[in-house]
């Protein structure tokens, strides 16, 4: 719950999840960061599916009957694709691969930037700007994750 609040998204889930999921729902997730919980060291990718906002009523396509096409078709993301994709470029930016040897936080930074309406843009601009070196760069100790510190 705490880590929803950090992320400014009422949903998160692991990279484990989001893996057990189609192709096509796996495109509507969005990833958000990779990190360490309290008591692992294990990396652990973090992603989110953007809730629409509630409906009045229930689109019909919700039936638990119906097929997983149908459902998704009903109640998509709260982002367009173009969205999602510029924002997965910004992420890749701030992670830089499995190991963050290629990060590039000043450019990652700029864009989520754009974006001070999407809580998880927010929450990753402020911890580049709070944890980047002199020049705005990534850090010597960055390799590809974070530690999480609310669970």
């Amino acid at each position: 719950e705490a880590a929803t609040k950090q992320y400014g998204t009422p949903l998160l889930m692991s990279g484990e999840i989001v893996n057990l999921m189609s192709e096509r729902v796996r495109g509507l997730a969005r990833l958000l960061d990779r990190v360490t919980l309290k008591g692992s060291e294990q990396p652990m990718d973090l992603y989110t599916y953007d809730v629409p906002p509630p409906a009045q009523e229930p689109p019909a396509a919700l039936d638990p009957a119906l097929d997983t096409d149908k459902f998704w078709d009903a109640l998509p993301p709260a982002v367009s694709a173009e969205f999602r994709a510029a924002h997965r470029e910004a992420v890749d930016q701030y992670l830089g691969g499995q190991d963050g040897l290629f990060a590039d936080w000043r450019q990652a930074r700029a864009a989520l930037e754009q974006w001070p309406w999407d809580g998880p843009s927010a929450a990753l601009a402020e911890f580049i700007r709070d944890n980047a070196d002199a020049d705005g760069g990534c850090p010597d100790w960055w390799a590809g994750y974070r530690p999480l510190h609310e669970k």
